[in-house]
């Protein structure tokens, strides 16, 4: 499935619903960093629009994003340590895609965690600033 496709789906079903799919999400997790449903959502439509800004060549770079994916309320530390207007950069997408991450397989958290790490090393051989996509200068 797609993220617009999950993200339709989730809108499409009953909240008691779409509270068992967050539920559901959220099993691997700890009780501090469940997943509410209406987060769930949020980062579904939010990663859905990242996904389209990227299949379309638009720029991540020094942008504002106007989709932003809801904060979870164990990352609100995170953003206040980010950047000038931090929470509206490519940083709060890291956080919603942290969260998601953690919730899947081993398997799936160390292919991501491979990925994430050559992304840090592919910034640090072109020496890509992060503080342009909201991270924090720490």
């Amino acid at each position: 499935m797609t993220f617009g496709n999950i993200a339709s789906f989730l809108i499409a079903l009953q909240p008691n619903y779409r509270n068992k799919v967050a539920t559901h999400v959220s099993l691997p997790l700890s009780e501090d960093m469940k997943i509410p449903a209406k987060v769930l959502l949020s980062w579904c439509n939010a990663l859905r629009y990242l996904r389209n800004i990227c299949s379309h060549n638009g720029r991540l770079y020094d942008r504002l994003h106007n989709t932003l994916p809801a904060i979870h309320h164990a990352d609100e530390e995170l953003l206040e340590a980010s950047s000038e207007n931090g929470d509206k950069k490519l940083f709060v997408y890291f956080i919603a895609m942290r969260h998601t991450v953690m919730s899947m397989s081993k398997e799936s958290k160390l292919f991501w965690n491979n990925k994430l790490q050559k992304l840090l090393e592919e910034s640090c051989r072109y020496q890509v600033d992060l503080v342009h996509y909201g991270f924090s200068e720490r």
